[in-house]
């Protein structure tokens, strides 16, 4: 028997692919390729970002004062961009505007209606007595739930005569036309029962209201009359038609009572 190990065979592993013999010239030649390449890829990032923060930007829409909530066609425009103020001079509109009740009853007896009507339908009976009162120019009447838009003729004089002073003085300070609101005007005894029911506490059975000679205009709402590119806060349209008040009261045309709890200026003619 034959012990004579066996010798150990080389193992041949097969050869690594060698890489392209490139020339020296043209390996220089790629490698100043992509450095090229490579500068230019970091200046056109820096570039760009450049133009990212030095684009122009979008301007926020211009926001303009706060401004009264008006009513009306032209109440609010969002174009509008020069607040104008009347320069007159302030004072205590509870001060001056404080003609007690009885001075208005008086003069609502006086030169008002002589009885007072039970309901609407008997105004309807009074209409040669009465002025229906319309939205004019100056003035414009709410919608109204507790009194009718009637006038005595004197009563109604006055309210145009308020109306046209008005108009000319924010015409002589070069101010928008806006016009003032009424909210209450004459009151029959079913008016004067359904505020009653409703809490309200100035719904007296002898109001000068029940007279034909009395009505209210709220000092917190006013319609633009015409658009333009100016307008006003209400607290100086309150000052100018307060103004208006003070010197009709002052001739003796007026009795007049700052009402803040109804927000209005409470107005008898004495006419």
């Amino acid at each position: 028997m034959d012990n004579k190990p066996t010798p150990i065979q080389k193992i041949r592993f097969p050869d690594m692919p060698k890489r392209p013999n490139l020339m020296k010239g043209k390996r220089s030649l790629y490698l100043a390729l992509g450095f090229v390449l490579g500068i230019l890829f970091f200046w056109g990032a820096d570039s760009l970002n450049t133009w990212l923060n030095n684009r122009p930007k979008e301007q926020p829409v211009a926001k303009h004062e706060s401004r009264p909530t008006l009513s009306g066609k032209y109440g609010y425009n969002p174009h509008e961009g020069t607040l104008v103020s009347y320069p007159g001079r302030s004072f205590s509109f509870a001060a001056k505007f404080n003609d007690r009740n009885d001075h208005h009853l008086s003069a609502a007896a006086q030169s008002g209606l002589k009885s007072i009507p039970a309901d609407r339908e008997a105004v309807e009976d009074m209409r040669g007595k009465m002025v229906h009162i319309k939205d004019c120019k100056n003035y414009v009447v709410d919608p109204l739930s507790h009194s009718i838009p009637y006038l005595c003729p004197g009563a109604a004089r006055e309210l145009d005569a308020i109306g046209d002073a008005w108009a000319d003085l924010l015409k002589r300070n070069d101010l928008p036309h806006y016009k003032f609101i009424l909210t209450s005007l004459l009151r029959t005894q079913e008016d004067v029962k359904k505020l009653q029911r409703s809490g309200n506490v100035n719904a007296s059975e002898n109001s000068a209201h029940c007279y034909g000679t009395t009505f209210d205009i709220t000092y917190t709402r006013f319609e633009k009359a015409e658009e333009c590119d100016k307008y006003m806060h209400e607290g100086n349209l309150q000052l100018a038609l307060a103004q208006i008040l003070l010197n009709e009261q002052r001739a003796g045309h007026i009795y007049v009572k700052y009402e803040k709890k109804q927000a209005c200026f409470h107005i008898t003619s004495r006419l």
